[in-house]
């Protein structure tokens, strides 16, 4: 029998009312359906929003070192939930004894699960922890009704029969020299910037870099030039300002 056959059904339902690239996934014993807004992309097998250096038709992202979105994945009856490979995103779960559901949106996934928190709990302590690292920050948000609301990033997160196991996102290679790490970027870059454009997608995104007083976004405007025209984006005024609007370069 082949894989496809044995998949777990999944229903996908466009709500054109949510934000364009949230989504949020109950998964059932016997079934999953995703609620997801107008632009994130659906194919046989999964969602996903955002973009990786890969072929997009292949639907690579989960085995990707460089994901820049949040989606699902499912083979056979196990389902994959495939968070962004920096931690500026993360995951939300919420167990209990009805199976798991998961959303790109802390927000989303509250209001839908009618999740009633309580605000004499440090959730924003809680949060901040990522900054500790992948290994050392807070997962558990809070422990609601018979349930658990969860945080999870830079991870995959698989679901069997209900039980949710994490593994490690794939890496980078090792660099011998800066010019080794140089052409990785560049390559990377560009691969994503070409998974972003490509036909096979029901919309396509242009690359944008923004520009500030750090260094951090002037080297990637920088590496993004390199590959040709790219829009930049940067503030008209100081801080201090009150009259902050954008400006592109």
């Amino acid at each position: 029998m082949n894989d496809s056959s044995q998949r777990l059904p999944i229903k996908i339902s466009i709500e054109p009312e949510l934000p364009a690239l949230s989504w949020l996934a109950q998964l059932r014993e016997n079934a999953m359906t995703v609620f997801c807004g107008s632009r994130v992309e659906r194919f046989e097998g999964g969602i996903v929003e955002g973009c990786w250096d890969g072929l997009f038709e292949a639907h690579g992202f989960k085995e990707s070192a460089n994901f820049f979105g949040s989606g699902v994945v499912v083979k056979g009856d196990t389902v994959t939930f495939v968070s962004s490979t920096h931690t500026l995103e993360a995951l939300y779960f919420f167990e209990d004894n009805t199976g798991v559901t998961a959303s790109n949106s802390h927000a989303f996934l509250v209001e839908f699960c009618k999740l009633n928190l309580d605000v004499s709990k440090p959730y924003g302590h809680r949060f901040a922890t990522l900054v500790k690292g992948v290994d050392r920050y807070r997962s558990v948000i809070g422990k609601i009704r018979d349930g658990m609301l969860r945080r999870i990033a830079y991870a995959n997160i698989s679901s069997h029969d209900g039980v949710l196991t994490i593994s490690d996102k794939a890496q980078s290679p090792s660099f011998a020299s800066y010019a080794q790490y140089h052409q990785y970027l560049l390559e990377t870059l560009r691969k994503t910037f070409d998974n972003g454009t490509s036909p096979y997608r029901r919309e396509t995104w242009a690359p944008v870099t923004s520009c500030s007083s750090g260094y951090d976004s002037a080297a990637c405007a920088a590496l993004g030039a390199a590959l040709g025209n790219i829009e930049a984006v940067t503030l008209s005024a100081g801080q201090n300002d009150q009259d902050l609007s954008l400006i592109h370069i």
